[in-house]
């Protein structure tokens, strides 16, 4: 077959990638841009908009059905991929509509939706690094869900009572719930869509990303003559934790709310640009934070254990389900007695307030430092954050 024409020989497929969010999502979304940049004759990719997205209980539901429907007159492949996280969350109605329109309106054969996730706890953790750090009303309930369990927010660490907050409020996600969503959304076409999904690539089970969607989603032999390892992309590398860490303290401790530092809404390529110029490596901003919150580590094994426990018969189910390694989805086990809140309580009585406000109030200072910095030297900072 030649590759020099888009392929239309084959049966018609519409491969959907529903995330999760925090689950390598935008590194694959960003490969399969490249290789459909590089490769259009082999399939057509979108990147589906957010806001034209069909929600529940939605007043603009013409407009969006048509959006839908533009994206498949623009298709010239046979095979049509596309992908949003926002697929099992807010706009899941828009997942129905996807299949029913390919089948109905423009005759594709069957549909493959892709999925992947990680641990409950993790995916917190991510979550954590990568939004709610800047998130004012977050970071307030977390403080308030931890003094109602009987701890001191002041000698916690933001992450540490955004794990609290998840964990006693139950927020953890649930995959087995969330393949249930799915499945809900397809039932008419059961026979003709095929869910498929699969852990995260990690350091113990490497993979690559994109060579396992395309295997996953059965079209990986149209690519034998390309070496896709030249399209995997790594993106949305985590922010500095050092700067997470001030950020979250700045926007819930009225003490510093008058120093001059990043805001909670800053544009992402602004906060890694401040991560970037952080001159400490990661690891030794968490010896330091390990050092002025005693036990900080061994408080986030702990309640990392709690939620992906809490968690368990969710994850069980989805595992056997997907025919996955329900390891890769808890906290490595050791031989002690099963963690409990208890801990957290007694290792957080053995922390040093005044130690603590002085190396908030460094952290603050020195990001302060940095964003000015920053900002006078690259001057399109200033412009992204007058539009952004």
């Amino acid at each position: 077959m030649s590759h020099n024409h888009k392929a239309t020989n084959n049966p018609k497929l519409l491969i959907i990638h529903v995330g999760a969010d925090k689950c390598a999502s935008s590194s694959l979304q960003d490969a399969l841009e490249a290789l459909d940049k590089s490769h259009p004759e082999l399939q057509d990719y979108q990147f589906l908009k957010n806001n034209l997205l069909l929600k529940r209980d939605d007043p603009k539901e013409e407009e969006k059905r048509k959006y839908i429907k533009s994206i498949f007159k623009k298709r010239c492949s046979n095979t049509l991929i596309v992908s949003n996280e926002g697929l099992i969350g807010e706009s899941l109605p828009s997942l129905g509509l996807l299949c029913k329109t390919a089948f109905d309106d423009y005759n594709f054969e069957r549909a493959i939706i892709t999925m992947y996730t990680r641990s409950p706890a993790s995916h917190a953790i991510s979550s954590y690094h990568q939004w709610f750090f800047r998130d004012k009303k977050i970071l307030e309930s977390d403080i308030k869900a931890a003094q109602e369990i009987g701890l001191n927010s002041d000698l916690l660490t933001p992450l540490e009572r955004r794990l609290i907050a998840v964990y006693s409020k139950k927020q953890y996600r649930n995959w087995n719930h969330v393949a249930k969503n799915i499945n809900n959304q397809i039932l008419e076409f059961n026979d003709r869509i095929k869910i498929v999904s699969k852990h995260i690539p990690t350091k113990e089970e490497n993979y690559p990303l994109l060579s396992d969607f395309l295997e996953s989603a059965n079209v990986s032999d149209n690519y034998q003559h390309i070496s896709l390892p030249d399209f995997e992309k790594r993106s949305n590398d985590r922010f500095s934790i050092e700067l997470t860490h001030s950020l979250s303290i700045l926007l819930c401790e009225n003490a510093f709310s008058q120093m001059f530092a990043p805001g909670p809404h800053e544009l992402n390529h602004f906060l890694m640009a401040l991560s970037v110029a952080y001159k400490e490596s990661q690891l030794t901003f968490d010896n330091n934070l390990n050092d002025t919150y005693t036990s900080y580590r061994q408080n986030l094994s702990i309640l990392s254990s709690l939620l992906d426990e809490l968690a368990r018969e969710g994850t069980t189910k989805y595992c056997e389900e997907f025919n996955l390694e329900p390891e890769l989805f808890f906290h490595p086990k050791t031989n002690e007695l099963p963690p409990q809140i208890e801990s957290i309580i007694k290792n957080t009585s053995k922390r040093d307030i005044h130690k603590i406000k002085a190396f908030n109030q460094s952290c603050i200072e020195r990001s302060s430092r940095i964003y000015k910095k920053i900002v006078a030297r690259v001057p399109w900072m200033k412009f992204a954050r007058k539009v952004f």
